[in-house]
């Protein structure tokens, strides 16, 4: 389907000094209405409703979003095929929307719809909430809430009482359920309860507003419920008179009480009449005002205002252009009527929401008076007195009245609710947009109007022009602390033309906040802290405000009271009193007949069980466990202690023993649980006795203990002499006769009084038993002076002299000499003389056989009487030397090693090596 887009201007121009106002009609050949609407992050708006000139068929959702100025930025259509629209909407912390209503997509009689999208309207997720096909659940009013997540309320037929009952649900930032809550009556299907309108309150709880028919079946009451931040109810009160009275929506005002915007048919000037209801933060009425002439004059949405006072929203047949038009009614902060404004033409014209917005008011509802279709979204702002420029009317004659409201406290509650995942369809549209009229292009907004804490800095940033001038002396975009409540005007200026807005910054008071006085407990005994002054406190420490808990130490406790957004702080301190450290004393173990004492420390007075007395003696008959209570200032703690009454055990130290000395000893006494020998001997470990002695064991069993004795008697060992240490020459013997015992072993196994001859130095050990059997030993070093040998080769042509001896003579010759030990020394001399006779010729007629040789090598035509034979090895080393003496003899050649050898002939070198081995 495709529309055309339709301009309509009509430009009236408003005095310069109001910000820009407009009025706006939009839609399509169809119709479209806007329940509900909120000011965006870029003090432009989010208008929520339904369309069914747009979508796939049937009524859709509908979303607009405008920018300051009424400029349209986008149009969107959520849902399916059958029914769904929108009641309200909500923006978001990140900068998005939340929006609530019904749809009959998956249930014929409807779900709580429940959309999230991004600031272009582009859905980022979407839930339903209901049950049983057949029975409707509808969503009125949804706000985001502290924690991130979101409020809902509305109504219920699938769960509860029976008939509809009001239901809250509680749900995340994903649209996951928390908690949901019905409040309804019960008995019959017929009783109507609904909720219109839900917002978070200062104490973290909620405030649900709409009506219930639960007093008289066949009317309704304007109907008021408070929760807490779980969901619990708190209370909840009906208001209203003979006829119906309806809540549309509430507010927590500066004084934490609430304003109800409603409509009566129980009281007024007739016919129904637009009804204001203020109570106190506990829901009691304050005052309630009805505003009406001769027709009917109905209100949906009361919001306060920055001065306190209110303004209301609805619809009026008793003035205006056509049949029913738009109206707006101020208010002063009593409910005392200021003015009247109706907007529309000659058709049907409804409001159903307004916000005050800077200085001036925006309300949004529908017109079948202007407009593309049959009814139009109808969306417009005004000045401060209501004045937008066109098709508007001043109200007059209007009967003001006080009535006496009657308050009811019914219904029940209960847990109910699931949660569906719905396709849903999202769909740009091609709106016709009617401007009917609208301020000159010279424009400047303030922004929006602020509530700050004394001493809290403001930042008023005015949009909209080139340059900027602000009373008070403030600058535009930078901080100042405001001192008082104050409405600041800004004129904006761009190329010479110039407007004016406002804007008001409310200063509000802290809370006197009292934590109470100081306290003072015992240790273990709990406190309650209840701060008062303010509407919501914040303890340090985890405390929770009246709620009691066990402080541990003494402390000082913060709490921060929060009333209307401002805090001030307060402290208490908690004294916790040491309860006294009471000492029954250790347990005691006594023999039966035993007296004990029980002395208890630690406090300044003791109670005894069992009539004891403190520091008292008296006799156990049993095991018994003592209970002492000790008290110091009041405080009390108590203290145990265990007399355990015991038999004495049967200790057996053992059979006395005989050992010789030097000889280890374990006595191992039996009969009790634990021993204490005397001499500092351990109860069956080893220890070596050092005389004939008598030791004494103590054997203890639950605290009682009995004496044994055991004897241990030392027999001496026999004093063993080996002997003086004795020093000989190799070869000479040593006589043993040691003495002290008549049984005497040497370790070499040589008997007693006989003598022995040590091939080298050692040590001898001789071994004794006496008469006791007691053995023992001594040692005797011998020590054996080796006699020692040398061997001298000498060559010399005609004799050789040594130690005084001449030889003229080749041949080998012994010397013994005398040591310095006194053992013999044996020279062996090897000499080799030279003669004229001997040349080297000779050694061609030697024989030398066999070669090689494993045996004895034999030498064969010798001349010389004493011929000297040499052996060396390859190295030049002389390995074996002899002298022949015949002219046939021969030389043991098997102790040499296998190898090559030189052969020299008294000095000359034989031709042929020798080879000794196989």
């Amino acid at each position: 389907m495709r529309f055309t887009i339709l301009l309509s201007f009509i430009l009236i121009f408003i005095n310069s000094s109001k910000a820009q106002s407009f009025q706006i009609a939009l839609g399509g050949a169809q119709e479209e209405f806007a329940y509900s609407f909120q000011q965006t992050q870029d003090n432009g708006y989010i208008v929520a409703g339904r369309t069914f000139s747009f979508g796939t068929g049937g009524w859709e959702c509908y979303l607009t979003r405008f920018n300051s100025t009424g400029d349209t930025l986008w149009t969107k259509t959520y849902g399916n095929v059958l029914y769904d629209e929108f009641q309200d909407v909500d923006t978001t912390s990140d900068g998005g929307f939340i929006a609530v209503g019904h749809t009959t997509t998956t249930d014929w009689d409807g779900n709580v719809y429940l959309i999230k999208t991004n600031a272009n309207g582009i859905v980022q997720w979407s839930k339903e909430y209901g049950g049983t096909i057949g029975l409707s659940d509808k969503g009125y009013s949804v706000r985001e809430t502290t924690d991130g997540g979101f409020i809902l309320t509305g109504t219920t037929e699938t769960f509860g009482s029976g008939g509809d009952d009001v239901y809250v649900l509680k749900v995340n930032s994903t649209g996951a359920v928390q908690w949901t809550t019905t409040i309804g009556s019960p008995g019959t299907t017929s009783v109507m309860d609904a909720g219109r309108e839900v917002q978070e309150t200062n104490d973290g709880g909620y405030i649900v507003v709409g009506y219930t028919s639960a007093v008289d079946i066949n009317f309704s009451d304007i109907y008021l419920i408070k929760l807490n931040s779980s969901g619990v109810v708190q209370w909840k009160k009906a208001y209203g008179g003979g006829s119906y009275d309806i809540g549309y929506t509430v507010q927590q005002t500066t004084d934490n009480g609430f304003i109800i915007g409603a409509t009566t048919n129980s009281y007024g000037a007739g016919n129904w009449d637009a009804m204001l209801l203020k109570t106190d933060a506990n829901g009691v009425v304050q005052w309630s005002k009805t505003y009406g002439k001769s027709g009917e004059d109905r209100a949906q949405c009361a919001r306060q205002t920055s001065d306190g006072g209110y303004i209301m929203c609805g619809r009026s047949s008793s003035f205006g252009a056509g049949n029913f038009d738009v109206v707006l009614y101020r208010s002063d902060s009593n409910g005392n009527l200021m003015w009247t404004k109706a907007y529309g033409g000659s058709g049907d014209d409804q409001g159903f929401y307004v916000r005050p917005i800077g200085t001036g008011f925006v309300f949004c509802g529908y017109t079948v008076s202007f407009g593309a279709g049959i009814k139009d979204l109808f969306f417009g702002r005004t000045d401060a007195n209501g004045s937008i420029g066109c098709n508007e009317i001043t109200g007059t004659g209007f009967t003001t009245s006080s009535p006496s409201v009657t308050t009811s406290v019914i219904g029940n509650t209960s847990n109910g609710g699931s949660v569906i995942n719905p396709s849903t369809a999202t769909r740009n549209t091609l709106s016709v947009k009617n401007i009917l009229c609208a301020s000159s292009a010279c424009s400047v907004n303030a922004g929006i109007d602020q509530t700050v804490c004394a001493g809290t800095s403001v930042t008023l940033n005015a949009t909209g022009a080139s340059s900027y001038s602000w009373s008070n002396a403030v600058q535009n975009g930078v901080a100042f602390v405001p001192t008082q409540t104050q409405t600041y005007s800004v004129t904006g200026t761009t190329g010479g033309c110039s407007a004016t807005d406002q804007v008001t910054v409310t200063v509000l008071s802290a809370p006197q906040v009292n934590a109470g006085v100081d306290q003072t407990v015992c240790s273990g005994a709990s406190v309650t802290l209840n701060a008062t002054g303010a509407s919501s406190y914040s303890w340090s420490n985890a405390v929770q405000n009246g709620v009691a808990f066990i402080p541990t130490q003494t402390q000082t406790y913060s709490v921060t009271g929060t009333t209307g957004g401002c805090a001030t702080t307060d402290q208490v301190t908690v004294t916790v009193a040491i309860a006294p450290q009471v000492n029954a004393g250790i347990d005691q173990t006594v023999c039966a007949g035993t007296s004990v004492t029980l002395n208890a420390t630690g406090a300044s007075s003791y109670s005894w069980s069992n009539a004891i007395q403190n520091g008292v003696a008296f006799v156990p008959t049993q095991t018994q466990t003592y209970s002492v209570t000790g008290t110091t200032g009041g405080c009390a703690t108590t203290d145990q202690v265990t007399v355990t009454v015991a038999i004495a055990p049967q200790v057996n130290a053992g059979i006395d023993q005989t050992v010789c000395a030097g000889t280890s000893v374990t006595l191992n006494a039996t009969g009790a649980s634990s021993y204490s020998w005397s001499n500092a001997i351990q109860n069956g470990v080893a220890f070596v006795p050092t005389q004939t002695q008598t030791y004494t064991v103590t054997g203890t069993t639950g605290g009682c203990a009995t004496t044994d004795q055991v004897t241990v008697t030392i027999n001496p060992l026999p004093t063993i002499v080996a002997g003086q240490d004795v020093t000989v020459c190799e070869g000479q013997s040593v006589l043993l006769n040691a003495t002290g015992s008549n049984n005497l072993t040497w370790s070499n196994g040589t008997l007693n009084g006989f003598t022995y001859t040590p091939l080298s130095s050692e040590v001898l050990v001789v071994t004794g038993i006496n008469n006791n059997g007691c053995q023992n030993s001594d040692t005797m070093n011998v020590i054996v002076n080796l006699n020692s040998s040398a061997t001298i080769n000498e060559s010399a042509i005609d004799n050789y002299t040594l130690n005084g001896q001449t030889y003229t003579q080749s041949g080998t010759y012994t010397q013994i000499i005398q040591n310095t030990n006194g053992c013999d020394s044996t020279i062996t001399l090897n000499l080799q003389l030279s003669f004229t006779n001997l040349n080297e010729g000779l050694l061609n007629e030697l024989k030398v056989y066999p070669n090689p040789s494993a045996g004895l090598l034999f030498f064969e035509n010798a001349y010389m009487n004493y011929s000297e034979i040499k052996m060396l090895d390859p190295m030049g080393r002389i390995v074996l030397s002899c002298n022949l003496k015949s002219n046939l003899n021969s030389i043991d050649v098997s102790i040499l090693e296998t190898g090559i050898y030189f052969l020299y002939f008294d000095g000359f070198k034989y031709d042929s090596p020798i080879v000794i081995g196989n």
